[in-house]
């Protein structure tokens, strides 16, 4: 289907419009992680657009990675790490 747009007529797609529409993401309004795992690895979704598309995306795109790095590295230099296998419990209650 080909639509005609005038000159100087704004054009503005949402993403949020795209983001939560219930065809691709059932049940939009809520946080569900595991709608992004199969059979136990993340499978990327190239539906999610988080910072925009094109060559105009999200200024603050690099900024926003480079960020989460920091953050990222800052806590695996705080706390310790242990695997407990055959559980997601913390291998230590937090402030006991």
């Amino acid at each position: 289907m080909i639509y005609s747009i005038s000159y100087k007529i704004l054009f503005l797609a949402s993403l949020t419009s795209v983001m939560h529409n219930p065809e691709i993401f059932p049940d939009p309004q809520n946080f569900i992680p595991d709608r992004f795992i199969k059979n136990g690895e993340f499978v990327n979704d190239v539906r999610v657009c988080v910072f925009s598309l094109g060559l105009r995306n999200c200024v603050g795109k690099q900024l926003a990675i480079s960020e989460y790095f920091i953050f990222s590295v800052d806590i695996i230099k705080t706390f310790w790490f242990e695997k407990v296998a055959g559980t997601l419990e913390p291998a230590r209650p937090w402030l006991s």
